[in-house]
């Protein structure tokens, strides 16, 4: 197996300047704030003595640690071999690895010319396809710049797939590993595996977490044609929430007339782990009766999406109609328990 790679070093932006260094810095800041907050939880109140350079070398440690495994020694110990190049179609079945030229220079705008050291331009994002020759082996872009392909990650090149970014889906980390699954199973061994977008999870990594699933309310109503239904859990009521002096926050779930999980919200601390579970319920389209039914440690804050689930029993059966279907049976349980002797 090749790997050509332009970059220095494997690992993409993820690892070196998106989500693991934010995340580590994320983690210094937190700190901070939870001991200028500390009279929360009934500790004196302090102020953190921040050494901005030792942040910033903590958050390079992580980034090496983290990536340990996606190294070229690493890849090529697994029997991978790298090229240190960028790769370009030639024509059916070869792939030719070389280095393109990059320049320098100025920013013109209108009439001014300036002069600058780095240029930081933010248009959004776009897969990086030019100069691949995509038209030399027939895979089509879309008019972004994306490789069309099926569902199966396959192109319209013959025996060629993509998969993460470049096809324009979702550009997350691990909708790209997903991708990298299904794509080498039918790729490598002939399956026929399909990639479903639906139930992947997004989280934002604010305070607090924000992370969904599936529909919104909104998206569910337009898909239903009517209202759906919304069960919601508040984590001022949450036991975790409360202990950790962090009781914000809410997780909200939708669904349809019966039951069937369509989508959910959690805002709350450890939001985008909670989400995951649900995610997977969406994704097998269970019913919300399925949450509120499984099991969670307690206190947790993974119980939020759970207890949220119990309003469909007070939903289904604590309302005018559900009482009078209720009272005859359990007015022939009690009978039947006195006949009994219980």
């Amino acid at each position: 197996m090749v790997l050509v790679e332009e970059a220095e070093q494997p690992g993409g932006d993820c690892l070196f300047t998106g989500c693991v260094p934010s995340k580590s810095l994320i983690a210094s800041a937190s700190l901070a704030h939870r001991m200028r907050t500390a009279e929360r939880l009934g500790l004196a109140r302090a102020e953190p003595s921040i050494d901005l350079a030792r942040v910033i070398q903590r958050t390079r440690e992580v980034i090496e640690q983290a990536g340990a495994r996606d190294t070229v020694a690493a890849l090529e110990s697994q029997g991978v071999e790298v090229v240190r190049a960028t790769g370009r179609f030639v024509r059916p079945g070869i792939v030719e690895a070389g280095e393109i030229p990059g320049g320098a220079g100025v920013l013109v705008t209108g009439k001014s010319r300036v002069e600058f050291d780095r240029l930081l331009v933010a248009l959004g994002r776009t897969p990086r396809t030019g100069g691949l020759g995509p038209e030399n082996v027939g895979v089509e872009l879309d008019g972004a710049g994306a490789v069309r392909v099926d569902a199966r990650l396959r192109t319209t090149g013959d025996r060629i797939w993509a998969a993460g970014d470049v096809t324009g889906a979702l550009y997350f980390t691990h909708v790209a590993g997903y991708h990298g699954l299904v794509g080498a199973a039918n790729a490598l061994f002939h399956a026929r595996r399909s990639v479903d977008h639906s139930a992947i999870p997004w989280v934002t990594f604010t305070d607090p977490e924000v992370a969904r699933v599936g529909l919104t309310e909104r998206q569910a109503r337009e898909r239903l044609g009517v209202d759906p239904l919304v069960f919601r859990h508040d984590y001022a009521d949450s036991d975790r929430a409360l202990t950790a002096g962090e009781a914000h926050g809410f997780a909200k779930l939708v669904c349809d007339g019966r039951g069937r999980l369509l989508g959910a919200t959690v805002v709350a601390p450890a939001a985008g782990e909670s989400i995951a579970e649900v995610a997977r319920l969406v994704r097998e389209h269970e019913k919300v009766a399925a949450l509120s039914q499984q099991v969670h440690a307690y206190p947790t804050f993974s119980e939020g999406p759970a207890r949220a689930a119990d309003e469909w029993w007070r939903h289904k059966y604590l309302n005018p109609r559900g009482r009078r279907r209720l009272a005859p049976l359990l007015a022939l349980l009690r009978a039947t328990d006195r006949v009994r002797g219980w």
